[in-house]
């Protein structure tokens, strides 16, 4: 079962996925040899949910996709109808349609390294009848993970790359792994309305160590950010062969004040 975006983009072909990047992508998705985030253009039922500013898109334990019907990818430039930073590829994911009868959906799962995903979703028609048709859909998750813990996992490392700073200060630091996502949407449609909102949050440790002083780690290092998009689409029927499609976005980027982001 496919629970986030990336573990999907590991499956297709033409691409690389590059866990534990860094810290602000998460997952480094080349494709087709073309390399960064900020070239690749990712839609919610059609919606743009890129940082608005042209920032990196991130890959991370922060977008859900149990409640996709079907993803859609088109691989290289697209920019004449995604706009320009449609260099390598467009990603649409398409929700679920919501039936008759309520669905409800509850996922907890655990793993290595304290692995705790947990997820919950409802889908229903509002309406008895198919007109006027009136859906609700609406998922919530939340995952954390302490990932591996460097000093114990590859001790022989962590001693070579901390040897000087032990012997100097006789401190010997241990690494707090982290890497925290959250994930809400909510989506209102009828047969020619719709309104949805989205919102990823996320927050991990940055440095990972060695190579001092680029990585080298510290507690303080960690990258914290969200992103919010609420979007409206209307269609309105001039006649049998000509519709007017109208719709509104509004979209924001955030990072954290206090995160301290080592490289």
């Amino acid at each position: 079962v496919y629970l986030y975006l990336k573990d999907v983009l590991r499956d297709l072909p033409g691409m690389e996925t590059i866990e534990n990047y860094f810290s602000e992508q998460g997952t480094l998705v080349p494709v087709r040899g073309v390399v960064g985030n900020n070239k690749i253009v990712v839609l919610l039922n059609g919606r743009r949910v890129n940082p608005p500013g042209g920032e990196e898109m991130m890959f991370r334990s922060d977008f859900n996709i149990l409640n996709a019907k079907q993803i859609e990818v088109i691989y290289g430039p697209s920019a004449i109808l995604y706009g320009q930073d449609a260099i390598s590829m467009v990603i649409n994911i398409i929700t679920t349609q919501p039936q008759e009868r309520i669905k409800a959906d509850v996922m907890l799962r655990g793993g290595m390294h304290a692995d705790k995903d947990f997820s919950v979703g409802v889908s229903s028609r509002l309406t008895d009848s198919l007109h006027p048709y009136i859906g609700l859909t609406a998922l919530c998750s939340y995952t954390n993970s302490n990932l591996s813990n460097i000093d114990k996992e590859y001790s022989n490392w962590w001693d070579n790359t901390y040897e000087p700073v032990v012997e100097k200060t006789g401190i010997r630091k241990t690494p707090k792994r982290f890497d925290n996502g959250f994930n809400a949407f909510f989506r209102l449609e009828s047969e020619n309305s719709s309104i949805q909102f989205w919102h990823r949050e996320s927050s991990r440790s940055s440095a990972e160590g060695g190579y001092a002083p680029i990585l080298q780690y510290v507690n303080e290092a960690v990258w914290h950010d969200r992103t919010t998009v609420i979007s409206g689409n209307n269609k309105f029927k001039v006649s049998d062969k000509i519709n007017l499609n109208s719709s509104i976005s509004y979209s924001r980027y955030e990072i954290d004040p206090e995160t301290r982001y080592v490289f």
